[in-house]
């Protein structure tokens, strides 16, 4: 990203840049959004967004660390392992639901999560269930995509059968964690 002030009227353009790209996600999709409609509808000049980016991709970047708190927050969260909430459920507030509905975009958000998170799963992984990395990873690989699709099927809304599916996961890995170590 291009060096910028860091005063109170870049921080102002930034958020109101990111906040158009979200807005304009509800009705247009990631694929047809372009750098125009996003200066036409907040009503700035091109030169103004390219004064705090460089592209489309910059701006849905810095949005979705965001949305995931990859910048400041979640490196500082311990992700308890008896939390039933996948990883991408956690990550997700109305204000950014957008960005996990959008069909071009899902997949690069959950390479992106999973990426995040597989380091330290593979570790915890193969420590409480005494798996080989090999198996770890697979193990998280299983968990993760299938959460992630179960979520997105779901259209990521917790409610009675989000819980259910959710118990029903959990169940799941943890009988065939159990079963598995026993062989």
């Amino acid at each position: 990203m291009k060096k910028r002030k860091n005063d109170i009227r870049a921080k102002y353009t930034c958020r109101l840049i990111k906040d158009t790209f979200l807005e304009l996600l509800e009705n247009i999709s990631y694929e047809k959004l372009n750098i125009s409609i996003i200066c036409k509808k907040a009503k700035i000049a091109r030169a103004t967004f390219y004064l705090h980016y460089n592209n489309l991709n910059q701006v849905l970047i810095e949005v979705l660390d965001d949305a995931l708190e990859l910048t400041d927050n979640i490196n500082n969260k311990n992700l308890n392992e008896s939390d039933k909430e996948p990883l991408c459920q956690k990550s997700i507030t109305s204000k950014y639901q957008v960005l996990f509905n959008d069909f071009y975009l899902s997949n690069y958000i959950a390479s992106r999560l999973y990426n995040y998170a597989k380091k330290d799963s593979i570790k915890r992984f193969m420590k409480n269930y005494n798996l080989t990395e090999y198996e770890a990873e697979k193990l998280f690989l299983f968990i993760f995509y299938g959460s992630f699709s179960i979520n997105k099927s779901l259209k990521w809304e917790k409610n009675e059968e989000w819980n259910k599916v959710q118990n029903l996961i959990s169940k799941f890995v943890e009988y065939g964690l159990k079963h598995s170590s026993n062989s």
